[in-house]
């Protein structure tokens, strides 16, 4: 690649993390504001539920600020493999590795001798790569984050609002975090 290339795809990197870091700061601090007003909320008139409210605030709060760590880094690390992909083609080494393989059936229809329509089952050997594998990994990582944190943002965003008792509250976020992990594991798998 010419000096050209590399000086574009430098500039792209620099706009691209400048922007990745301004929507993080902008969220960040969208959800500081929040937390705040919550907070003074409370400090007017305690009940048993508003003290287990603000708990249950802290937590996500904090659960909050780590997944948009975490989906900063993710974003960051997707976007400049995105931009620099064509400049470094020793990354596609990993697609030559092979691990093992797998076996697919899969059905062709082709002409027999009289020219008629003849399908016949056709099983084949798919290998499983190197690439395949830390896509697979990055994938159920971002599952187990996401099954730690959604569901209790939920809980803080919408279900607060709607005075759901805390019971109710702790279930849906249950079955809120086992579908978002079966969800996670049935597409990891599937790669």
């Amino acid at each position: 690649f010419s000096a050209r290339q590399l000086l574009y795809r430098t500039w792209n990197t620099i706009g691209f993390m400048v922007a990745a870091v301004l929507v993080h700061a902008l969220l960040s601090r969208g959800g500081d504001i929040i937390r705040r007003k919550l907070a003074s909320l409370r400090h007017t008139g305690q009940t048993p539920e508003d003290v287990e409210a603000a708990s249950v605030v802290r937590n996500a709060g904090k659960q909050l600020s780590g997944l948009l760590r975490g989906a900063m880094w993710v974003v960051l690390l997707v976007g400049c493999g995105l931009i620099w992909s064509d400049v470094f083609p020793a990354l596609n080494v990993l697609d030559r590795v092979e691990l093992w393989h797998t076996t697919a059936t899969a059905y062709e229809t082709t002409p027999d001798v009289e020219g008629a329509a003849v399908t016949r089952e056709v099983t084949r050997a798919i290998p499983i790569t190197l690439a395949n594998l830390l896509f697979c990994g990055l994938v159920l990582a971002c599952t187990v984050i996401s099954a730690r944190t959604v569901p209790s943002l939920v809980v803080v965003t919408f279900l607060q609002r709607l005075r759901v008792d805390s019971g109710a509250q702790h279930a849906m976020s249950l079955i809120g975090r086992y579908m978002i992990t079966l969800l996670g594991i049935c597409i990891g798998c599937s790669l």
